[in-house]
């Protein structure tokens, strides 16, 4: 038996602090995009980051491989559930004033096919259907390297 190793290494949360809470979610994320801030600890532990942002729209890259794998040899379907669940917020986040916060109220995943090492990293881009005072609703969908679609989602958000 082979053991393989991941080591995963984050900045300390307070490190967002002083742009969440005085930036408008799309300059938050822009920062994100642009590397200006460090990967949030979960994106770092699951390998994933906000490659674009433009009001109303995310869109993440993610890596896939055997770390990420369950018993049966594919990728955790959690681990596309979490992709989708954050580009979904991601992408309300991004319509957001200064100071705002939203967290899932549910999420819907549905999977197309497997993905695998040999997938290819991923790709979700997650977009606002509806934006509400108070309730919001985004989609996302999460394609391969070859541009084929692994899972969609959906998810209603709300605002704190």
């Amino acid at each position: 038996m082979s053991v393989r190793e991941r080591r995963v290494a984050w900045e300390d949360i307070e490190v967002y602090r002083p742009s969440y809470e005085t930036k408008s979610g799309l300059e938050f994320l822009i920062e994100l995009a642009e590397r200006k801030l460090p990967n949030p600890p979960i994106f770092e532990l699951l390998g994933f980051r906000v490659a674009s942002a433009v009001e109303g729209e995310v869109t993440l890259e993610g890596v896939s491989g055997e770390h990420l794998y369950n018993p049966a040899g594919v990728v955790h379907g959690g681990y596309l559930a979490t992709l989708i669940d954050t580009a979904t917020a991601l992408s309300v986040r991004s319509c957001q004033p200064v100071g705002a916060r939203i967290t899932s109220v549910d999420l819907k995943v549905s999977f197309v096919r497997p993905l695998t090492s040999e997938s290819g990293d991923v790709k979700c881009m997650g977009r606002v259907t509806h934006l509400g005072r108070r309730i919001s609703f985004a989609e996302a969908v999460v394609k391969d390297a070859r541009d084929k679609i692994i899972a969609t989602g959906s998810a209603s958000l709300i605002s704190l």
